[in-house]
């Protein structure tokens, strides 16, 4: 239901602002980081299970699949940052650049989120993405378990992404549950489940600042465009309004 309403603001976000917001800038549209579709130019990318699939959309009556790359099982998230490609998967974060003519992703690189202190199973993940041109946002919610203990790992990572084929890990930020993201600007919005939403300076992303903290609801994405902030919690949807970073506040709620 979730995904619904995000793609059902994405839309409206879309048909009433400008391009400026979460998605790169040749993307068709604004939307969450747990987008698992999304327009770029001419074509759509999906992600399903452990596919990463390309399809040619110029024509809407003659729909091409162009292209289909298998990557890691429980791959959840893509994002669009102008030519660059990120996909989440339980394990790494995917690089790909996009070859103009074709759409087809080319890949650049991936970087492994390193869960190695002990032979461990995967029971639950939440690795949603988003980018700029220099830095790359990651939050991960993962349990890991053997027969003897359990770890739970909750954390916002921030990667420097100036050289596409060797990102670089800058910072670690233990969260509470972390989820949805966002970044405009030198601004990042992390929501953080049942603890609220977060609103980073990411100035330095060597030591981000948390500057603001919204409680009281169970976040789970949003979206970010032109001054207004879009937060899709459990049971319903609150709007901020950033227009002023040094005044953000809330507009309203809608209970869904």
């Amino acid at each position: 239901m979730k995904k619904n309403l995000l793609l059902l603001f994405s839309l409206f976000l879309f048909s009433h602002c400008g391009d400026e917001g979460l998605s790169g800038s040749n993307t068709s549209g604004i939307n969450g980081s747990y987008s698992q579709m999304v327009v770029n130019g001419d074509f759509l990318y999906g992600i399903n299970s452990n596919q990463l699939t390309t399809l040619n959309i110029a024509d809407k009556n003659d729909v091409l699949n162009v292209d289909t790359q298998i990557l890691d099982y429980d791959i959840e998230s893509i994002f669009i940052n102008s030519n660059t490609m990120f996909v989440g998967s339980a394990s790494r974060m995917y690089i790909f650049e996009l070859e103009e003519e074709t759409g087809i992703p080319v890949p650049l690189s991936q970087q492994e989120y390193n869960f190695s202190f002990f032979e461990e199973e995967v029971i639950c993940t939440s690795d949603p993405i988003v980018a700029n041109q220099n830095f790359a946002y990651v939050t991960l919610q993962t349990l890991l378990q053997d027969q003897c203990r359990t770890v739970n790992i909750n954390e916002l990572r921030i990667y420097d992404i100036s050289d596409l084929q060797s990102p670089q890990l800058l910072s670690i930020t233990e969260m509470v549950r972390p989820k949805g993201l966002g970044i405009v600007g030198n601004t990042l919005f992390v929501c953080d489940s049942n603890n609220g939403l977060k609103i980073y300076d990411v100035n330095d992303p060597i030591n981000p600042i948390e500057k603001y903290h919204f409680t009281g609801f169970d976040a789970y994405d949003l979206i970010a465009s032109n001054g207004l902030l879009l937060v899709v919690a459990e049971d319903q949807l609150l709007q901020y309004d950033f227009q002023d970073l040094n005044n953000i506040y809330l507009l309203g709620i809608i209970d869904l």
